[in-house]
């Protein structure tokens, strides 16, 4: 695989190694998540929830998306790269926190 820095390697792999690496960072704010839910109303879940999506996405999902500058994508394209794992952190955390 591709993963030292500033190697130059073909665009589905480097998607794939962004994807991985922000999928990898999930159990973090997962675990986050467990820990302040506790003993909190479904609405104070709901905006730790609402909190820790933008955190991820900010930490996480922009963070390391430099790590694609380098292949010319369309917004589109680096929006729908950006789901897959942004939707797996969503996942995790609405229905795997009970």
């Amino acid at each position: 695989p591709c993963d030292k820095p500033k190697v130059i390697c073909d665009k589905q792999q480097a998607i794939e190694n962004y994807q991985k690496i922000c999928i990898d960072k999930i159990p973090e704010y997962h675990q986050e998540f467990m820990k302040l839910k506790e003993g909190k109303t479904p609405k104070q879940r709901n905006e730790i929830a609402t909190k820790l999506f933008d955190k991820y996405y900010v930490e996480v999902i922009e963070e390391y998306s430099e790590l694609l500058d380098d292949y010319d994508l369309s917004e589109e394209e680096n929006e729908k790269i950006q789901d897959k794992p942004y939707e797996k952190m969503k996942d995790m955390i609405l229905y795997f926190s009970d």
